[in-house]
């Protein structure tokens, strides 16, 4: 069974390993915004697509926190 948990791990180990139709597959889904001060996005796409140079030289993701509240899910991370 797919968790917030296990999901978000898949979603942050793609990031690492460079791998961005697994990111944008792992936010795709109908209901997606993303929004802040800076930017806003109405699909995964666009997010990843803008987003995308923040992966150059990452090799990992450590979660440092995790709250799991049912379907919802709150990561630290160490990127």
């Amino acid at each position: 069974m797919k968790t917030p948990k296990s999901i978000a791990r898949k979603y942050y180990e793609s990031w690492a390993r460079q791998d961005k139709k697994n990111v944008v597959q792992y936010l795709s889904n109908d209901h997606f915004t993303f929004s802040s001060p800076q930017e806003s996005f109405s699909n995964a796409k666009e997010f990843v697509d803008v987003c995308w140079f923040y992966s150059e030289g990452l090799e990992s993701v450590k979660i440092i926190k995790k709250v799991n509240g049912g379907i919802q899910l709150f990561l630290i991370l160490l990127w």
